[in-house]
């Protein structure tokens, strides 16, 4: 959300672009690698077919971020520009659309498939990944009240999401053990929420200025070793 309040060029654009590409392809081609030669039957083979599916497969469940980013990446200067004239009422409609169609209406038709809308009507716009960039652009770009009525009820919401996808995840696995992942999604309502909570009781925190250098370093750090 950070990159939103920039307005790059292209040229900046396709640099991060290839900077996330070549991390992708460096992983595929180590998890490739290791795949193959713990195979009983190593083959040149064996190891270029796997590496070619890091186009279309994910190498690793820990690299799905990667893929998002890049996805994000390429729309980043068309979002960037979009959301520098929004004003706060259509952030706030961008926020209903967004929570409705991709948070709230999958779940409500996982339980009533009556409620399932046609495939034909599609909201790309009001992706979830989208959504989110809009949410931490929005908690930076207007002043949002932190009082400490705020704060607790974002502790009881956070609490509250929590309960209900331990309890939908258990009923899930009581209807059927393989598909208990299902509200394991970060853009469903309970997780999305959780993000929000959080996301606004750290804009609580406050530290002197050489602890906030420190953290900062600590993170970009983190960020690096991560990635």
């Amino acid at each position: 959300y950070l990159l939103l309040k920039k307005e790059d060029d292209y040229k900046k654009i396709i640099q991060r672009i290839l900077r996330i590409v070549i991390a992708l392809v460096a992983c595929g081609l180590i998890y490739s690698l290791y795949f193959t030669f713990v195979n009983p039957d190593p083959s040149f083979q064996k190891f270029f077919e796997r590496f070619v599916k890091v186009y279309y497969v994910s190498p690793s469940n820990a690299l799905w971020y990667l893929y998002a980013y890049l996805g994000i990446l390429i729309m980043l200067p068309f979002i960037q520009k979009m959301t520098a004239s929004m004003q706060r009422i259509d952030y706030h409609i961008f926020f209903g659309i967004s929570a409705f169609f991709v948070s709230v209406l999958p779940i409500l038709s996982h339980y009533i498939p009556e409620l399932k809308i046609n495939s034909h009507f599609q909201l790309p716009l009001f992706g979830g990944y989208i959504c989110m960039l809009l949410i931490g652009r929005y908690f930076s770009k207007f002043e949002i009240k932190k009082t400490k009525c705020g704060f607790f009820i974002a502790c009881a919401v956070f609490v509250i999401m929590t309960a209900f996808n331990v309890v939908a995840t258990y009923f899930e696995y009581q209807k059927k053990s393989s598909g208990y992942l299902f509200f394991d999604n970060r853009v469903f309502l309970p997780i999305l929420l959780q993000s929000v909570c959080v996301f606004y009781m750290a804009s609580f925190a406050k530290f002197s200025k050489n602890a906030s250098k420190a953290i900062s370093y600590i993170g970009s750090c983190t960020f690096g070793i991560y990635l």
